[in-house]
């Protein structure tokens, strides 16, 4: 304990100084370098804002862009495209897609040497990828594979249903879409998706590494000058405002095992916004690993399991909590008791102890948690997206943490917590046995002389 104690207290003692320089190119292309000599690894990040107001909008088909466009280059040998996604990994490096409700997605990370190949594969990708029938069935498998892992979970299944009520834009399926509809893509589909999205005006390149920002700088230019300028998108909203109360309850039971499940979700202020180190204070408060919800033995004799995620986005973010009881007869009880914390928490005067506890749990877990280079790009390229403090992004982000105070936490649990803005999803047991529904029955006491 005291070793991993020091640890933490090392890393915050010696966080990097991150030297940052940020470019804007004539096509719309946004541009951030991000220079750590203290760090020994780079990681270079291309976002691409896709969200789901666009017009065209379909779940999945940036999941499997992403892929496609990495795996085929118009006018190369197929051979020579995987010997150099294969150079990246003999050395230790990682080539990662994804997609989800803000961007797609696409990174190399790993030591400085694995710059030139890096470079070479987002270049590729972004400007002449070869989108051919062999490709894209390889990627419809990989993100099948997701789409049937996140389906299977029931977090994510419940957390669906959910952000379709919070987020009436947000369709009410997993990012990586449904099976029918990415067996359903085409080629076509793929060509059309790739020249609507790899513009200018929506690509965000980040370079994150120890060598010279003017050098990391001149490097993302080479890869994102030559897009076309594209239309204009408005900036992402930092803060997100519910229009009116949205409370809604969605119902399922189709979902094996003994534990009914109550999701809750709140629309939170987003990441990148001011507001988002009190959001992230008021996450530890709740559910960390002395929170309010997490301890709470009020809770417990209802749920032996309860867990607060942040689901952060430059758009669309949520705190969420989940509770598993075996006892379905008492979800209803337990969502009380849930609000009944979050009041109070939202009301009562916060003990100092309590928050200063905390606030060092946050700054350790960033401190720890921020090592890894390319996490790092991607948090400053949502940044940009969403329009916020990207030299506070960049540099090592713990300065909001450490001046949030109790009011402002109390501030967001005020606004936002409220009963009248959740949105609830509750699972069953498939086939629940009855005194699993339902308290059991007062037994009726014998009568005497019987």
């Amino acid at each position: 304990m005291r070793r991993a104690t020091l640890l933490v207290a090392a890393l915050l003692i010696a966080a990097p100084a991150w030297g940052v320089t940020i470019e804007e190119l004539p096509n719309g292309a946004r541009l951030v370098a991000i220079q750590s000599p203290s760090t020994y690894a780079s990681g270079f990040a291309v976002l691409v804002d896709a969200d789901p107001s666009d017009e065209g909008y379909l779940p999945g088909l940036r999941a499997l862009l992403a892929r496609a466009s990495l795996s085929g280059v118009e006018g190369t040998d197929p051979r020579q495209v995987l010997e150099r996604l294969q150079a990246v990994s003999l050395i230790g490096g990682q080539v990662t897609t994804f997609a989800d409700d803000d961007a797609m997605v696409m990174g190399v990370s790993g030591p400085p040497e694995i710059a030139e190949n890096a470079l070479g594969i987002l270049s590729d990708a972004l400007l002449r990828p070869s989108f051919t029938q062999p490709a894209l069935d390889a990627a419809v498998r990989e993100t099948i594979d997701d789409a049937e892992r996140q389906g299977g979970d029931r977090f994510y299944s419940l957390l669906s249903q959910v952000r379709g009520v919070l987020h009436p834009v947000v369709p009410a399926t997993s990012p990586v879409g449904t099976v029918g509809g990415l067996r359903a893509t085409t080629v076509e589909d793929l060509q059309a998706a790739h020249k609507r999205l790899m513009v200018g005006s929506r690509v965000v390149c980040v370079a994150v590494g120890p060598g010279p920002e003017s050098e990391m700088l001149d490097s993302l230019r080479s890869v994102a000058a030559p897009l076309p300028p594209g239309e204009a998108k408005p900036p992402a909203t930092p803060t997100w405002e519910p229009a009116s109360p949205i409370w809604r309850t969605h119902v399922t039971e189709d979902h094996e095992g003994r534990l009914a499940l109550l999701l809750m979700a709140f629309g939170v202020p987003n990441t990148g916004s001011d507001a988002w180190p009190a959001v992230e204070m008021l996450r530890e408060m709740l559910g960390g690993p002395a929170g309010r919800l997490t301890r709470s033995p009020r809770l417990l004799q209802y749920a032996p399991t309860v867990q607060v995620f942040l689901i952060p986005r430059t758009r669309y973010s949520e705190l969420v909590i989940l509770a598993a009881t075996p006892m379905a007869w008492r979800l209803e009880a337990l969502r009380l008791e849930v609000f009944d914390c979050l009041e109070e928490l939202a009301a009562e005067p916060l003990a100092r102890p309590e928050v200063e506890a905390a606030r060092r749990r946050l700054l350790g877990g960033y401190a720890l948690r921020h090592q890894p280079v390319l996490g790092r790009a991607i948090e400053v390229g949502r940044t940009v997206m969403s329009g916020g403090d990207v030299e506070a992004a960049a540099h090592h982000p713990l300065e909001g943490l450490r001046q949030v105070t109790a009011e402002e936490t109390q501030a967001i649990a005020r606004s936002y917590l409220g009963a009248e803005r959740a949105a609830l999803a509750v699972a069953l047991p498939a086939s629940p046995a009855l005194d699993e529904l339902a308290p059991p029955t007062a037994t009726e006491p014998a009568a005497e002389g019987t």
